[in-house]
C-alpha cells in the first residue's frame, strides 16, 4: 500500500524537473538572476524550503551514495560584454563538503572558487548543523547577446570521510563586469549599485577665467553665435575637484566635435597639458542629442578623457578658433555642464538636466522589492535608505495586509487573495536643487493556505550525519505545521523503510492533532545493521484513507552499509 505513493512521488518529481527548465532572468534590467530551484536537476539534488534562501528555496545534495549530479540552467544575455559570474552556496573546494565545478556553454567544467565574498550570508542546516552559505566568484565571461547555459556539477565525495556527498547551492548572478557590483544578502543587483551619485557637476557659466566672454544661451551655460575673424580663439576653462581619488571619465554636455554645424573644438587641456582635437581621443563618445542652444544648435553628451585624479583642484580648457563647415563663416558652439564619473560606473544621460534630476532617476531604479511580488507570504523587506542614504517613505493601500514597515498579515485560508499598492517616496537634494521620486509596486498577497509546513527534515537528534555509522542508530523526522481552517484537522508523519531491493522492511506512523500555530511533529525509528542497504521515505498526510501530501511534503534519504 506505501510502495505506489513513493513511486507516484518520484514521477512527479521527474515531471517538476522537466517543467523548471529555464531562469528568472531579468535580462532587461541588464542582469541574471538564476535560482537553483528553477534549475534542471538530475541525480541526487533536491529542491529544499530555506526561509533564508533567495525565493525561500534552495538546492541540496545529501547523499552517501557515490554518483554524478547536475543542475542545467538556460538564460539570455540581453547585450554583448563582460559578465561576472557570483555563485550563493557553500564552498567550493573544503573537505568536509563535495566539491563542485561549473560549465558555461560548451567551455571545460572549472572548480569553484573557495574565497567567499563578504564571509556568511546565512547557515544551511542540513541535518549536521549549520554550514555556511557565502558568495563566491566563479568567472568573468564575454557573452554574445543571446541564449546561454550554466552546469552546476557535483560527482565527488567529500575527502573529510570519503563516502557523503554533500552541498547547497542558492543562486547564481549574472551582472555585467562595469556594474562592479558586490553582493548584499540575497538582493538582487540593481541598477543603482553601479551608480552611486558620487559625481562632480560644473557649469561653464561659472567659469570666471574666460578669455573670450561668451554669450549666454537661455541664461545657461556658455554660448558663442557669431560672427567672427578667422583665427579668433574662445577657450573655455573650468576648474574642478574630484570627490575622492580615483579614475574618472570626464563627460560635457555642449555642441558635438566633428559636425559642420558647429565651430570644431581646436582642442582640449587639461592641467596645461594639450591633448588635441576632442574628437582624436581615444575616450571619445557622442552619447547623443541633450537638447538645443540658442538658434537650435544640437547638444549632446559627450565622454571626452578618461584621467587618474587625486582631491587636489584641476582645471580642463576646450577651445575654438575656426568658423563653422557649414558656412565657413560663423562661429557656434555651446557648453553646458562638465560632469566627472568614476571609470567603473555606467553612466547614461537621458537629457541635459541638472544633478538632482540625473540622481533621482538612479534613485529611482535603485527602489526595489525584492520578492515576488505576485505571491507575497511572508514579510517584505521595505529598504529604508535609498542610495546616498537617502531616506525612503513607505505608504500602503491597504495597512491591514501589508504594513508601511513590510509587515505582512495573510487573509484567512477561507478568504481572498489581496492586492496592495506599495508607494516609495523620497527626497534627492543636488545643489540646492530638489527632486521628489515617487515610485509605486503593486504586490498581490495570497491567502493562507491549508496548512503552513515549515522545517520538514530527517536528522539524528545527536546532529550527526544521516547513516553515518554502519552500527545503525534513531532517525527522526521533524516538522512544524500549523492548521490555518477554522475546524478539526489532523495530520500523519508517516516513515517507510525499504531494503536495497526496494522492498518495505519497516513502517513507522503518528496521528497528530494540528492548532492554528506551528506545533513541532517528530517520529523516531530505529536503523539496525541488520539490511546491506536501505532507504528511508518521511510523509507528512492529511489522512490515512487518502494519503494526500501536505504540500507535497516528502523527504528521501539513502544510505549504504560500510563493510566492516
Amino acid at each position: 500500500m506505501i510502495k505506489p505513493i513513493k513511486n507516484i512521488v518520484t514521477i512527479a518529481a521527474a515531471v517538476f524537473a522537466v517543467l523548471s527548465v529555464g531562469s528568472m532572468a531579468n535580462a532587461e534590467m541588464g542582469y541574471v538572476w538564476l535560482e537553483a530551484e528553477n534549475g534542471v536537476a538530475t541525480g541526487d539534488y533536491m529542491v529544499v524550503d530555506n526561509e533564508q534562501a533567495s525565493g525561500g528555496k534552495g538546492m541540496r545534495l545529501f547523499t552517501m551514495e557515490d554518483g554524478d549530479s547536475k543542475i542545467e540552467f538556460t538564460f539570455d544575455i540581453a547585450e554583448t560584454g563582460s559578465y561576472d559570474f557570483k555563485i550563493l552556496s557553500t564552498a567550493g573546494n573544503v573537505m568536509h563538503l563535495s566539491r563542485y565545478r561549473y560549465l558555461i556553454d560548451d567551455g571545460d567544467y572549472t572548480y569553484c572558487d573557495n574565497s567567499s565574498i563578504g564571509g556568511k550570508v546565512y547557515d544551511q542546516a542540513t541535518n549536521v548543523g549549520g554550514i555556511p552559505v557565502s558568495w563566491y566568484p566563479m568567472t568573468t565571461q564575454t557573452l554574445n547577446a543571446g541564449t546561454h547555459t550554466l552546469t552546476i556539477r557535483t560527482n565527488e565525495l567529500r575527502e573529510m570521510d570519503e563516502m557523503l556527498m554533500l552541498h547547497y547551492f542558492d543562486v547564481v548572478a549574472v551582472v555585467p563586469t562595469d556594474w562592479s557590483w558586490v553582493p548584499d544578502g540575497v538582493s538582487r543587483p540593481v541598477l543603482s549599485k553601479k551608480a552611486e551619485y558620487n559625481s562632480a557637476w560644473y557649469n561653464f557659466s561659472e567659469s570666471t577665467d574666460l578669455k573670450q566672454p561668451g554669450v549666454a544661451v537661455d541664461g545657461k551655460g556658455v554660448g558663442v553665435i557669431a560672427e567672427q575673424p578667422a583665427g579668433t580663439k574662445y577657450s573655455f576653462p573650468v576648474k574642478f575637484k574630484a570627490p575622492k581619488a580615483g579614475t574618472y571619465d570626464i563627460y560635457f554636455c555642449g555642441a558635438p566635435a566633428g559636425v559642420d554645424y558647429a565651430s570644431d573644438y581646436s582642442g582640449y587641456s587639461v592641467d596645461g597639458v594639450e591633448k588635441g582635437k576632442v574628437y582624436d581621443s581615444p575616450y571619445y563618445k557622442n552619447i547623443g542629442k541633450a537638447e538645443a542652444t540658442g538658434g537650435g544648435c544640437g547638444m549632446a553628451w559627450q565622454r571626452v578623457e578618461r584621467l587618474e585624479l587625486d582631491t587636489n583642484e584641476h582645471e580642463i580648457t576646450f577651445e575654438i578658433d575656426s568658423p563653422r563647415t557649414m558656412t565657413n563663416k560663423e562661429y557656434v558652439i555651446g557648453l553646458r555642464y562638465l560632469v566627472i564619473v568614476p571609470s567603473d560606473i555606467k553612466y547614461d544621460f537621458a537629457r541635459c538636466e541638472n544633478g538632482a534630476q540625473i540622481a533621482a532617476e538612479f534613485v529611482k531604479n535603485a527602489i526595489t522589492i525584492n520578492d515576488d511580488l505576485e505571491n507575497i507570504t511572508d514579510d517584505l523587506n521595505l529598504h529604508k535608505n535609498g542610495i546616498n542614504g537617502n531616506k525612503i517613505k513607505w505608504t500602503s493601500s491597504n495597512p491591514e495586509v501589508v504594513k508601511e514597515d513590510g509587515t505582512v498579515i495573510q487573509p484567512s485560508f477561507y478568504g481572498e487573495d489581496a492586492q496592495v499598492t506599495l508607494t516609495a517616496e523620497v527626497d534627492v537634494v543636488d545643489r540646492s536643487t530638489t527632486e521628489t521620486v515617487v515610485k509605486e509596486f503593486t504586490v498581490t498577497v495570497k491567502k493562507k493556505a491549508e496548512y503552513t509546513v515549515k522545517n520538514f527534515q530527517l536528522t539524528y537528534p545527536d546532529g550527526k550525519y544521516f547513516g553515518q555509522s554502519p552500527n545503525g542508530g534513531t532517525l527522526q523526522a521533524r516538522v512544524e505545521v500549523s492548521n490555518n481552517q477554522n475546524e478539526e484537522k489532523d495530520a500523519i508523519l508517516m516513515l517507510v523503510m525499504y531494503d536495497e531491493n526496494g522492498a518495505m522492511t519497516d513502517v513507522k506512523s503518528k496521528l497528530f492533532h494540528l492548532s492554528d500555530s506551528l506545533s513541532e511533529l517528530a517520529l523516531d525509528t530505529e536503523i539496525t545493521e541488520e539490511k546491506e542497504g536501505y532507504s528511508v521515505d518521511a510523509f507528512l498526510w492529511t489522512d490515512m484513507n487518502t494519503k494526500k501530501l501536505i504540500q507535497d511534503s516528502v523527504l528521501t534519504y539513502k544510505k549504504q552499509l560500510l563493510e566492516e
